[in-house]
């Protein structure tokens, strides 16, 4: 019986203390929460292990985030009369952030004009007008070999070369006032049947030795030429420059440093021209009325300015080659071979093997059915009005 009575004690104590642990262990996991809403604001109050936590949480003023914001339209000025098309471009806002709506407006510049350029391109050679009268090319045998040495003197080689391009400019050189030349006066040659006419031009002189020689040749067979003189030769040999003109001969303008005219600036491409025309003047009282350019070589800007001063420019269709072949036989050779009615035959009184191989074609050929004059006689006697700015490579 008194086991019976502790075993029914120790039960009963046994039962309450397992129904104590289990009361206890429900109600510290039991978490309870209520949630209230005030003037926009949520409060949430949290029951957990006895302990109650509140927690409070403005309302979102947005939009869910599911949901696509739709954009405020951009106007956009319109550009003259073309009205501009609005953006659609579609923002997603965030969750939790209030999407700002653009306010920018984009103002075009209507009166946005594209900027020109201010690069000067200097007139492509190829552009020049044919000049009229002038179907015959230059020899195609001359090489050129532009060159921009001002000294004559060097073995430069000449070109029949009539259209050089070039970028590079050479400095400037101080204007000089010169009065422009008078209209250019058409030469005069009696003219004979059967009888060729061609035209000897010497370039790059006058020279203090030799050009008198030449002209010595000239007078002793009744022959006329043309001399198309380098300002700074002329300027020491004034003397050799009156007698070439008073002999009859023709005298052009061959520029004053023997400079590429293409290179050249425009102002200084004038200088280069009034101040030979100017020294030429002061010489035989008469301004010339032809230009040889150097080396051939002129472009559109060369031959405006030439036009400007009444000179036509006169090129040649038998380049001798005597700068490179100093040689008697090679010269005189060549033009013999060349001496064609209507020529223009380019030589250079600065050699003496050339000088020498005239003498001998004047010699030859003067009473031997050619007639060597002047290029304006020659034009004139082909019927030819020579113009200004024009270029000429053969009288036929």
């Amino acid at each position: 019986m008194k086991i019976f009575k502790t075993l029914f004690i120790l039960f009963t104590f046994l039962f309450f203390s397992i129904n104590l642990s289990f009361t206890i262990l429900v109600q510290a996991s039991e978490v309870k929460t209520v949630t209230t809403y005030s003037n926009g604001t949520k409060i949430t109050i949290t029951y957990s292990n006895g302990i109650k936590v509140t927690t409070i949480t403005k309302a979102p003023t947005t939009s869910n985030a599911n949901t696509t914001k739709k954009p405020v339209a951009t106007t956009t000025k319109p550009n003259a009369n073309t009205t501009a098309k609005p953006s659609n471009t579609t923002t997603k806002p965030n969750a939790n952030t209030t999407a700002k709506p653009s306010n920018t407006t984009t103002k075009p510049n209507a009166n946005t004009t594209a900027k020109p350029s201010n690069t000067t391109t200097k007139p492509n050679a190829n552009t020049t007008a044919k000049p009229s009268n002038t179907a015959t090319t230059p020899n195609t045998n001359t090489t050129a070999k532009p060159s921009t040495t001002s000294n004559v003197n060097t073995t430069i080689a000449p070109s029949n070369t009539s259209n050089i391009n070039t970028t590079s400019e050479a400095p400037k050189t101080p204007d000089v006032n010169t009065t422009k030349p008078v209209e250019p006066l058409t030469g005069n040659a009696p003219t004979q049947n059967n009888v060729q006419y061609v035209a000897l031009t010497f370039d790059d002189g006058p020279s203090a030795n030799l050009t008198p020689k030449l002209l010595d040749a000239l007078d002793s067979y009744n022959a006329k030429a043309t001399f198309f003189l380098v300002g700074n030769m002329a300027y020491n040999s004034k003397n050799i420059v009156n007698r070439i003109y008073k002999s009859g001969h023709e005298i052009g303008n061959h520029s004053y440093n023997h400079s590429d005219l293409t290179t050249l600036y425009t102002d200084t491409v004038e200088n280069e021209i009034k101040q030979t025309s100017d020294l030429i003047m002061s010489a035989t009282g008469a301004y010339p009325t032809l230009l040889r350019p150097p080396y051939g070589a002129y472009d559109g800007t060369v031959s405006n300015i030439c036009a400007s001063y009444n000179l036509p420019l006169i090129m040649w269709d038998v380049d001798t080659l005597d700068w490179k072949y100093r040689d008697v036989d090679y010269v005189y050779n060549t033009i013999e071979n060349n001496l064609k009615d209507g020529s223009i035959i380019l030589l250079h009184d600065i050699h003496a093997t050339t000088v020498e191989a005239a003498i001998r074609i004047l010699r030859d050929y003067s009473n031997n059915g050619y007639k060597f004059v002047t290029v304006s006689q020659l034009a004139a006697i082909k019927g030819i009005s020579l113009q200004p700015g024009n270029a000429y490579f053969n009288l036929k």
